[in-house]
C-alpha cells in the first residue's frame, strides 16, 4: 500500500493579503516525490510554492486555450516539439 502525505497549501488571495485559505491534500508517494523534485529543482522554497505556481501556470494556459488557442512547446530555434489544448 502506498503511503500518503498530507500537504497543506497556504493560498494568499490577491486582493486581501491578510486572508489565508488553507487546504489539506493527500498525495501518494510518487506525487510527493514529483513535488519534492520540482521544489528542489527550482527556486521554490516549499511544496506549497510549487502548487501555487502550477495553479497560476494552469490558469494562464487555460485562458489561452479558452480563446481557441493552442499551447506549443518549442526548442530554442522556435521549432514546435509538442502542442496541446487543455481539456
Amino acid at each position: 500500500m502506498l503511503d500518503k502525505y498530507r500537504i497543506i497549501a497556504v493560498v494568499l488571495p490577491l486582493k486581501r493579503r491578510n486572508a489565508v485559505a488553507k487546504y489539506t491534500i493527500e498525495f501518494d508517494d510518487a506525487f510527493d516525490k514529483t513535488l519534492t523534485d520540482l521544489k528542489d529543482g527550482t527556486d521554490a522554497t516549499t511544496k506549497a510554492d510549487v502548487i501555487r505556481r502550477a495553479v497560476a501556470t494552469y490558469k494562464v494556459l487555460k485562458g489561452e486555450t479558452a480563446k481557441d488557442g493552442e499551447i506549443a512547446v518549442t526548442d530554442k530555434n522556435g521549432n514546435i516539439k509538442k502542442s496541446f489544448i487543455l481539456p
